[in-house]
């Protein structure tokens, strides 16, 4: 017979009731979370024993880690290459006029700048601006202004870590749940855990 001052006993006393107000952000399984929670918590006492203040207790528990949680379900489906450290995307614009001399040439003057964005940001900053003017004899008539884009993406190992050395990181990584994560931070703040 399981105490009800555990959170099994509660969980079993209840059929279940103690979790109706818990919170959890799109993507995580809620039985999985509460079945971690049980595994984890089953021989640890409460320290809400009242059931009814306890489901409140556990509801106001996921409303105050709802970010946390979101975050890190996000950064644990985060889509990347484990074995790139450079990810750049450059985007050049080429801006120039052009009209007629005296001489018969054409006079043109323009700026070409690069744009970089980091690899964890989609906001492009300058990196280099260069303004040119050049004269060239040509018999045609040309007026106007042009203009060209064009984008290149650069990524790769840059070689500061070696792949090996980045790939014991990822296994590292995938070391860790998010499930067993919840059921932690549930068992610290809602558990009296003591081990025999």
């Amino acid at each position: 017979m399981l105490s009800k001052l555990t959170i099994a006993g509660l969980n079993e006393f209840t059929e279940g009731h103690i979790w109706d107000q818990m919170e959890l952000p799109e993507g995580y399984d809620k039985d999985v979370v509460i079945t971690e929670i049980i595994r984890q918590c089953s021989e640890f006492s409460v320290i809400y024993t009242e059931p009814i203040f306890l489901a409140q207790m556990i509801g106001s528990w996921s409303k105050k880690w709802y970010h946390n949680f979101d975050r890190w379900l996000k950064a644990y489906n985060f889509e990347y290459n484990a074995l790139y450290n450079l990810e750049v995307e450059a985007t050049y614009t080429e801006n120039g006029s052009s009209n007629l001399d005296q001489q018969g040439g054409v006079n043109s003057s323009g700026t070409d700048i690069e744009l970089k964005a980091a690899y964890d940001s989609e906001a492009f900053k300058n990196s280099i601006k260069d303004e040119h003017s050049n004269h060239v004899n040509t018999s045609s008539y040309t007026n106007g202004t042009t203009s060209n884009t064009r984008t290149e993406k650069r990524f790769g190992n840059q070689g500061v870590t070696m792949s090996q050395e980045m790939l014991a990181a990822e296994y590292d990584i995938w070391k860790t749940n998010i499930y067993q994560m919840v059921a932690e931070v549930f068992a610290t703040e809602m558990c009296i855990c003591i081990y025999d």
